[in-house]
């Protein structure tokens, strides 16, 4: 009787945990890896045209920073649809216990030009290149000509990892400015 007892709240724990973990396995975030600073400058600087910030994250102790700069064609003529390129870099990671690992997602993006109302855009699927960063391909409409400042605010989420289990930490928003000329 013993015997049956035991297997029978052993099945119920299976039953119980490999759903849980076949879901976390579904929706676990991309990974990335550490790039060093000044060569995540470089490739910023490289690809970019806006004025890069810096996302200082943290969750359960554990901090990583990630760069991220956006880049728009910067002459276009108006009303014209085109992709918005977002890069985001982790240039650091410290984990510590409980967390056995960190990573990021780009949560929410807004946008204004010279101060209009915020529009957000659409969640693209993130693109990982080289093991170290996000790039997301954005959808936009300019429909004004002339000189002006396109200003996004990037939500990134920490994501805090313990073993197959990843859990959100709270969303932290900063400004990337990029000046555009567009053409009548």
């Amino acid at each position: 009787m013993n015997k049956r007892k035991i297997i029978f709240i052993l099945l119920i724990l299976v039953v119980l945990i490999v759903p849980s973990v076949a879901y976390e396995y579904d929706t676990f975030p991309h990974s990335t890896s550490v790039m060093p600073l000044e060569k995540a400058y470089e490739l910023l600087n490289n690809s970019t045209d806006s004025t890069n910030t810096t996302f200082n994250l943290s969750y359960l102790g554990s901090r990583e920073s990630v760069i991220a700069g956006v880049d728009a064609p910067k002459f276009r003529s108006s009303t014209v649809y085109f992709g918005l390129l977002l890069f985001a870099i982790k240039t650091s990671e410290k984990i510590n216990a409980p967390l056995t690992g960190m990573t990021y997602q780009i949560n929410n993006v807004y946008v204004s030009y010279n101060g209009s109302n915020l529009a957000e855009l659409p969640h693209p699927k993130e693109t990982i290149y080289m093991d170290s960063g996000i790039e997301n391909v954005y959808t936009y409409e300019y429909g004004v000509s002339g000189n002006f400042t396109l200003t996004f605010y990037i939500q990134i989420i920490p994501i805090g990892v313990i073993g197959p289990f990843h859990f959100d930490g709270n969303a932290v928003t900063e400004r990337v400015n990029i000046n555009v000329h567009v053409k009548n």
